[in-house]
């Protein structure tokens, strides 16, 4: 039984962790920290991947029901959105170091991130697999553990890449680049959903 447990908890890890490291989310969160405080941007992120992978496990089968005939709709729409917010970010970045005003304290940081994040992920491949992974494997605290360990390691990844990259590289261009960086994954997840919807 602890066998089948353990290899249900690597399934879990191991897909959300894929998923999760090439997400948008991850992209969000590596251009958080390199602009504001890494810490409040993990603890933001933590948070809101804390209620994501929570929905998803307790009101799994309402999602599947809902939004299942809904995917492409809600894939799309979700593309546009991280494009729009690549492109406004994109279009700061090239604003002037007046312009640009002061960086945020570590309590707006912190919320701005867990509101990002939580936006982010509501409807995410992420999410969907953990509501599939709860039908399959009928185990909600085995999944909630191992999906929300396999999101902070990602997040523990992200932050600490943003982290290195704002003292290696000028900001300004960082900023260019993780806008950019955003603008396709917007790109790639309305063509995932025109290809798979």
């Amino acid at each position: 039984m602890v066998d089948l447990w353990v290899a249900q908890a690597l399934i879990v890890f191991g897909t959300i962790f894929s998923l999760e490291l090439i997400d948008r989310t991850n992209m969000t969160v590596l251009k958080f920290a390199s602009n504001h405080s890494p810490r409040a941007v993990w603890v933001g992120a933590a948070l809101a991947f804390s209620v994501t992978t929570g929905v998803a496990v307790l009101a799994g089968h309402l999602i599947v029901t809902y939004l299942g005939p809904y995917l492409f709709e809600v894939r799309v729409a979700g593309g546009i959105g991280i494009i729009g917010y690549g492109a406004y970010c994109l279009l700061k970045a090239y604003r002037t170091e007046e312009e640009s005003g002061i960086p945020m304290d570590e309590r707006t940081t912190l919320v701005q991130t867990f509101l990002v994040i939580l936006a982010l992920e509501t409807g995410d491949d992420t999410q969907i697999f953990t509501v599939l992974f709860v039908a399959w494997f009928s185990n909600i605290l085995l999944v909630f553990a191992a999906a929300l360990l396999a999101l902070l390691l990602v997040l523990s990844i992200g932050v600490t890449t943003g982290k290195v990259l704002r003292e290696r590289v000028e900001p300004r261009l960082l900023e260019r680049v993780t806008s950019l960086i955003i603008i396709a994954v917007g790109i790639g997840t309305i063509l995932y959903a025109v290809w798979y919807p």
